[in-house]
């Protein structure tokens, strides 16, 4: 298994996609199985699709758009808001598929159409792969991972992010050599001639107050406790909400003081995955970037910018064994609430994800919500989360 990443800040997309090839030719010794794709809303999709099936003709794409950057191996990338990478993998002992589908009221029907053509896709069908590699526009993601689930149990980890935007043009993009789609769902699915270990977290902890969701619809948190939902989280963070108006994103107020559940417990210590809050409606309920469902009990949960460093720096580190594995490469998933709440340090914290990685290659974009796998075994959507993948391969002992 090799891997190599390539990029362009260049503004303008064929001359960002021109450059970002002529790069990958250099780096490359043949055509790639796998090549996810990445790029700011300020980009077309179409036109780099175009231009990498032009060069790649045999290759399966995934990809979606970031909000204002990326990171790779080569560093936390973004000029004014512009960035274009791609992680590139030739295995010519593994095996890898994609697919897509547009958004429609069949979600689980979509999803089930879209998982077997991946699958057929890659040459491996009735296997299990070894990951799940997804990305959609928000809205249906817990209905996907559970189709996924139900076709192929839960031992497979369910790894990704769903497709951001610049929060200016607010357009989204999904991408596989089947072409681009606005709305919809794409994945991937791995079968590496290497071992592949996941890691899914928060970084942030529960504050204090919590309540039990005594109404909901969908997305939307109506009440806890039998009183409007935005009233009570207003109170409990000292009324960071009382100026807010009907319809107006809160994504930067609420970001250090996210909604929780308990997704499940780990030798007595719960771990948690996170809901971020997207608007304050008329009823003042709150709109959320994941499901809420009666009878949950949710957790206010307090973040601040070095806490979420320290855990991101520290959740960089491998698992245990490193003397008998080495590390082949990497992808990322960072939210981008995250991002957009510690910027000035992001650099720092891409400089610490090169330091682990060894100098592998790795990529990740940014994203409004972030799918992976908890250390219980549980496959979860949840906002404000962090996802990393590795690529191990095992070292022969003398």
């Amino acid at each position: 298994m090799n891997v190599v990443t390539a990029y362009s800040l260049l503004h303008e997309t064929q001359a960002a996609i021109l450059e970002l090839i002529a790069v990958l030719q250099d780096r490359l010794a043949a055509e790639p199985e796998l090549m996810l794709v990445y790029f700011t809303d300020t980009h077309s999709g179409e036109v780099i699709l175009r231009q990498l099936q032009h060069v790649y003709p045999a290759t399966q794409f995934l990809g979606c758009t970031s909000c204002q950057g990326i990171m790779t191996d080569e560093g936390y990338l973004s000029s004014e808001g512009h960035a274009l990478a791609v992680w590139a993998l030739c295995d010519g002992a593994g095996a890898y598929g994609t697919a897509m589908a547009g958004a429609n009221q069949q979600i689980a029907h979509t999803t089930r159409q879209v998982l077997r053509r991946a699958m057929q896709n890659s040459g491996r069908y009735g296997e299990l792969p070894a990951l799940i590699w997804l990305h959609s526009c928000p809205g249906d993601e817990e209905a996907i991972i559970a189709t996924i689930e139900s076709e192929l149990g839960r031992s497979v980890p369910i790894v990704g992010g769903s497709a951001a935007h610049n929060l200016q043009g607010q357009h989204t993009q999904l991408l596989t050599q089947e072409g681009i789609l606005t709305q919809g769902m794409a994945l991937a699915v791995f079968f590496p001639s290497c071992e592949v270990v996941t890691h899914f977290y928060s970084t942030y902890m529960p504050a204090g107050p919590r309540g039990v969701v005594t109404r909901a619809e969908g997305r939307e948190l109506i009440e806890i406790d039998h009183q409007p939902a935005a009233e009570v989280y207003s109170a409990w963070t000292g009324g960071i909400l009382s100026s807010v108006t009907p319809g107006e994103f809160i994504l930067r107020q609420t970001t250090l003081f996210p909604l929780a559940r308990q997704a499940g417990h780990l030798g007595g210590v719960p771990y948690y995955k996170l809901s971020h809050l997207q608007t304050v409606t008329e009823r003042r309920s709150l709109r959320l970037f994941t499901d809420i469902h009666e009878g949950e009990t949710v957790i206010l949960m307090h973040g601040n910018r070095s806490g979420l460093l320290d855990k991101v720096v520290r959740s960089t580190e491998w698992p245990a064994e490193p003397e008998l594995m080495e590390q082949v490469a990497a992808l990322n998933i960072f939210c981008a609430g995250c991002m957009l709440t510690i910027h000035p340090d992001m650099k720092q914290i891409v400089d610490c994800l090169q330091a682990a990685r060894e100098g592998v290659p790795f990529i990740g974009p940014y994203t409004f919500g972030e799918q992976g796998r908890f250390s219980g075994g549980e496959n979860a959507h949840g906002n404000l989360m962090i996802a990393h993948v590795l690529f191990l391969k095992r070292l022969e002992v003398a």
